[in-house]
């Protein structure tokens, strides 16, 4: 409800900005001079001008709309934001729906969410989201004498130069629905806006009850429906909005005839409880319904309720609480000018003044906290001219201002983390930015922190001053550091100081810290607490490798230290393994690994150690995984990544271990993410990118108060919400060093503060107080283009043509926090399978040549601190097919088509029986001409061998052939010749049959008739080939005669030329082109020359007879004959 209340009663307008300078600055000088402030304080503003697309940078209103766009009326613009680009409404030559009037000044959203613009030469302007155009109503008030020329003083005319008596200040809506538009000069027009007709309040001598003063600044309308109304130099008036006052100047234009009531409440010299100066500036209602009154020159006032009831028509004395600067109050209100007001988180209160720069007043205390321009601060605000001002849903303050300052932003909690580094032009600073280890001075109550550096050796942090003692290696010094590069740091229980580097062994303090002597020590001072602000002078021991000392260091490369409850000191090394320290004998046991012992450390490159309450020391190795080591009874368990088993260490490369409070053991790894070992089922269990850990190398591990993780990276900081079971980013925007951190370079301290080191120094800061940003974003299509030009566009619904068919969404979350830091991700249901992710770079998503059909187009955004939008903004999107993919064009087609077919069947069936006819008469004419040439050979041969026949009878009648001996051979050759002569009366009838006629048909005789013959002489017959479609084609009987001929022929002479145990008849049809084989195998006969001779020769001659290839051979693999070509086509109806 609070943002609502605030956009329906937070009105400023900053409507005389131009005059104060041009009327007011040349005779305040001196006061606004006077009216600076002592207590100015840091902050960052980030600032917007010309540079990043602002029109101009002189500021008079700023509004948020329902949408979540932030707009800026300015003096060449009205300016819509999305956080990253601007969009710019000017007055167009010859363009009625551009906005009326380029310099506007008042910025208004009904409750119909209706956008409106009040201009300077009195348009006002009603904005069209979806068409970005304007409709214009202009007022037309009647002159009237302006009856407080000595408010603005007439030596300085220059004052109407920018602002006419039309010019409209503010806008309000009452409770009827008109809209009140405050002019400078002209009074009040009020507008009906089903009407759209204006009728206008004014003041007027002679009506008592009528408003003050026809110079109106400021409107708001309370919570109680009256309309506060403050004018410059008539004070403060009030309507009750009850009554309808665009219906009574409608029916009387006068006060002293209609019910239209203002009560006036001025300042009164004598009375301090009065309305503290007449020049009201703005006016602004707070979450708490209170009144505040800001006035130039009188600085603020707030209205205190009166415990009787007021009548709306008489003048009712109220009063008023003042707030002004006393130059002997550094937390008073910096400058007694106001220009703007609102309200901030904890109702707090934003004043922006004319030349004491922005104030922060804590209703609580009562103090003013001042902001000003600092020239040598590029971070101080720009100007200290605030003209405007308006926190927006998110809680971004933002800042008007002018004279080429522009816009400035404030973002309260962006900068999260303290960042400290290296200052060259303080010696008293960090002494370098490359940080690998942290310890805490125990003693000191969280104040005193010791930092390792990379080059810079040992610096002391003392967190009250912010300033660094430094301790370094000089080799003339036998006590000093044994070297710069630091890599672990231990204030131990004994309150010796430990000092591990990265190849000069380990430093210890000769004696323990909290007795070490300074430059005090001299003068008696013997408290650790009076010592904490002295200057230490540290002497130091150094441990180092001795190669024939068994009892030695076991390597000079110091990655960790570490003390468990009983006080023992653990080293870690990187390259000899794990040393315990003995106090006693101040010597050391080495445990190393050893190959051939399952019973040692993993490896000897230990990275980090940490411990339980069970009595187990867990060991991290750089390569050989994890393990831990029962100090009681010496057993070593060792984990270590499998790669068959997901259940296994994520790697072996372990940087950060962390026993938190609940005794989980978290290991980071690098290259592995973050991994929690399962104590019950001794497995691990990873985490990444689906928990939102989107780095793989986990440096640091810190628990906080809340038993939430703490992850340093090489990707920023993360935040493990165990509850949530989801990670939260932290990057270089909320003020890390940088995206880089060292291993090693973590700390918790006893206060819960933390620190993470990195390669630019190191961040400092308390969990509790990260408040992270969790305003949900709205998501809105900032724009829609079609090949890249901008086109007005609904953004519910959009229809498109076939045509278009390259088109972009644009978008944007608009959480102002951080924008670049702003996810996204869409997908065009009908089309994606998957959303597709995308950072703020890429606030669009393109398509080209979509088929037609209905799509919805869904995005959804987050903010910078990784909180999403879930309800996705959609839009539904239709693409036409062209005409000709439509249903009343498929129709048609369908029956152009099916009209067709049937006039083409009836065509194509008169075809194919003028054609079937045409065939038949065709074939019937070869038939008989092949029938008349069958004839023929047969008679010749029929009577041929009849002849010879009848020539043996004879011969046997007449006793030629004496005896049996002589007839036999006679007979057979009779019996020979009766076969022949019936084998060919079937061959003459089957070509003469017309239902045999098939391709198939001749090749199925041929099949059997070589499986007769070749059965009888037990030779093997084999035919390939065969099948159904060769019934489709047609042979005419000339071809069917001569392929028959060809086959027999060569069957029967086969066994006379080769001597064969098989027979292989091969035919393909292709279409109508044929090809027959017949193979044998076995060797040629003394008789192959006769082949050549004679029986090629014959079956050549019937080859040509039907135009086709003849290939015939003898070798000595066989008799091998190829028949090939092409039968016509006129026989087959198919064709």
């Amino acid at each position: 409800m609070l943002p609502m209340l605030k956009k329906l009663t937070n009105r400023k307008t900053p409507f005389f900005i131009s005059i104060a300078i041009i009327t007011v600055l040349p005779n305040l000088s001196v006061k606004l001079a006077a009216g600076t402030t002592s207590n100015s304080t840091q902050a960052q503003f980030q600032q917007i001008s010309l540079q990043q697309g602002l029109s101009v940078s002189t500021i008079h209103d700023i509004h948020q709309d329902s949408q979540g766009f932030m707009w800026f009326a300015t003096a060449h613009g009205t300016n819509r934001f999305d956080g990253y680009d601007f969009l710019i409404h000017k007055k167009e030559h010859n363009d009625t729906t551009s906005i009326g009037d380029p310099r506007t000044h008042a910025i208004f959203e009904d409750a119909d969410e209706n956008l409106w613009f009040g201009t300077s030469i009195g348009v006002l302007a009603r904005y069209n989201r979806k068409s970005h155009s304007f409709t214009n109503f202009i007022i037309d008030p009647p002159e009237l004498f302006t009856q407080d020329e000595a408010v603005v003083p007439t030596e300085y005319p220059a004052t109407f130069a920018f602002y006419s008596r039309n010019t409209i200040t503010a806008i309000a809506e009452d409770a009827p629905g008109n809209l009140w538009l405050a002019t400078w000069g002209s009074g009040i027009a009020i507008f009906n806006k089903k009407k759209e007709e204006f009728v206008y309040v004014q003041y007027r001598k002679d009506e008592p009850n009528a408003l003050s003063s026809n110079r109106v600044s400021s409107l708001i309308c309370d919570n109680n429906n009256f309309m506060w109304v403050g004018t410059f130099g008539g004070g403060l008036n009030r309507y009750d909005t009850k009554v309808d006052i665009f219906k009574e100047f409608k029916s009387y234009p006068s006060s002293n005839k209609n019910n239209v009531r203002f009560s006036h409440f001025r300042h009164t010299p004598k009375n301090r409880r009065s309305l503290s100066d007449d020049r009201v500036s703005t006016l602004f209602q707070d979450s708490q319904n209170n009144i505040w009154v800001g006035t130039f020159l009188g600085g603020l006032n707030r209205i205190i309720k009166s415990t009787r009831g007021e009548s709306t028509y008489a003048y009712q004395p109220i009063h008023f609480q003042h707030y002004r600067h006393e130059s002997t109050d550094k937390f008073s209100l910096s400058n007694d000018n106001i220009l703007s007001i609102c309200e901030g988180q904890n109702q707090a209160l934003w004043i922006g003044t004319f030349g004491g720069g922005l104030n922060r007043f804590e209703p609580q205390s009562g103090k003013f906290i001042s902001y000003q321009n600092d020239p040598n601060d590029p971070f101080s605000i720009s100007d200290n001219n605030i003209t405007a001002l308006h926190e927006d849903d998110g809680g971004v303050l933002w800042i008007g201002t002018l004279l080429g300052q522009g816009i400035n932003k404030f973002v309260p909690n962006l900068k999260k983390f303290i960042h400290r580094k290296t200052n060259v032009d303080d010696p008293t600073s960090l002494n370098d930015n490359i940080i690998y280890a942290f310890g805490e001075d125990k003693l000191s109550n969280g104040r005193h922190v010791w930092v390792g550096t990379f080059e810079g050796g040992l610096n002391r942090f003392d967190r009250h001053t912010g300033k660094y003692e430094h301790f370094t290696h000089n080799p003339d010094d036998k006590y000093c550091l044994s070297q710069n590069h630091i890599r672990s740091i231990l204030c131990d229980s004994y309150g010796y100081l430990w000092v591990g580097t990265f190849s000069e062994g380990l430093n210890r303090s000769r004696v323990p810290i909290n007795r070490q002597p300074g430059k005090a020590a001299k003068k008696g001072v013997k408290s650790h607490k009076s010592l904490m602000n002295t200057p230490l002078e540290i002497q130091f021991q150094t441990y180092r490798n001795n190669p024939d000392d068994s009892h030695s260091l076991s390597q000079n490369q110091i990655r960790s230290l570490y003390e468990t409850p009983d006080s023992t000191l653990w080293v870690c090394t990187f390259g000899g393994g794990l040393n315990k320290y003995d106090r006693a004998s101040d010597a050391f046991t080495q445990f190393r690994f050893n190959p051939e012992d399952e019973n040692s450390i993993p490896d000897d490159l230990v990275y980090t150690l940490s411990y339980n309450n069970a009595g187990l020391l867990w060991i991290g190795t750089y390569g050989g995984g994890l393990a831990s080591l029962n100090l009681k009874t010496g057993e070593i368990n060792r984990y270590h990544n499998e790669a068959s088993n997901p259940n296994s260490l994520s790697d072996n490369r372990v940087l950060a271990i962390l026993l938190d409070s609940d005794g989980l053991l978290w290991v980071g790894t690098d290259g592995g993410g973050l991994n929690k070992f399962e104590r019950g089922d001794r497995q691990f269990k990873i985490f990444g990118e689906k928990e939102g850990l989107t780095d793989k190398t986990v440096y640091g591990i810190l628990e906080d108060s809340d038993k939430n993780l703490w992850l340093s990276t090489n990707n920023g900081i993360y935040k493990y919400y165990r509850s949530k079971n989801k990670f939260m980013a932290y990057g270089v925007s909320h003020g890390l060093q940088g995206r880089e951190y060292s291993g090693g370079a973590a700390l918790k301290i006893s206060d819960g503060t933390m620190f993470f080191g990195g390669i630019n120094g190191f961040d400092e800061f308390h969990p509790k107080n990260i408040l992270n940003n969790e305003h949900i974003p709205p998501v809105v299509l900032t724009a829609f283009t079609i090949y890249n030009k901008p086109v007005p566009f609904d953004p519910k619904n959009i229809k498109l043509s076939h045509n278009d068919n390259f088109f972009t969404f644009h978008f944007s979350a608009l959480d102002y926090t951080n924008p670049p830091a702003n996810k996204y991700k869409y997908k065009l249901e009908g089309f994606d399978k998957e959303w597709l992710r995308v950072n703020s770079n890429r606030r669009f998503a393109s398509f080209t040549n979509l088929d037609p059909g209905e799509y919805t187009f869904m995005v959804q955004g987050s903010n910078s601190d990784g909180i999403w939008n879930e309800s996705a903004t959609s839009t539904a999107l239709i693409v036409t097919p062209p005409f000709y993919k439509k249903n009343w064009f498929y129709f048609v087609t369908i029956l152009s088509i099916v009209g067709a077919v049937v006039i083409s069947h009836n065509r194509r069936v008169r075809q194919k029986v003028r054609r079937q006819i045409d065939l038949e008469r065709i074939r019937h004419a070869e038939n008989e001409r092949v029938r008349k040439q069958v004839a023929e050979d047969f008679h010749d041969e029929f009577g041929h061998k009849l002849s010879g026949i009848t020539l043996y009878i004879e011969l046997i009648k007449r006793g030629i052939l004496k005896n049996p001996e002589q007839v036999s051979p006679y007979l057979d050759t009779m019996a020979e010749i009766s076969r022949n002569l019936s084998s060919g009366m079937r061959n003459f009838i089957w070509t003469l049959d017309p239902d045999v006629d098939s391709f198939f048909d001749f090749a199925f005789y041929m099949k059997d008739y070589g499986d007769h013959f070749f059965n009888k002489k037990n030779i093997g017959f084999w035919v390939d080939g065969l099948e159904e479609k060769m019934k489709t084609v047609r042979l005419p009987m000339q071809w069917r005669r001569q392929f028959t001929y060809i086959f027999k022929e060569a069957i029967s002479g086969l066994q006379k030329y080769v001597t064969c145990e098989n027979v292989t008849f091969r035919i393909y049809l292709t279409g109508f082109n044929y090809k027959i084989e017949i193979e044998t195998d076995g060797r040629p006969t003394e008789a192959q020359d006769e082949f050549f001779n004679n029986l090629q020769v014959m079956m050549q001659k019937r080859a040509d007879k039907i135009t086709a290839k003849l290939d015939a051979s003898l070798t000595a693999d066989g008799m091998r004959i190829v028949l090939a070509g092409a039968i016509p086509d006129k026989n087959n109806v198919a064709s």
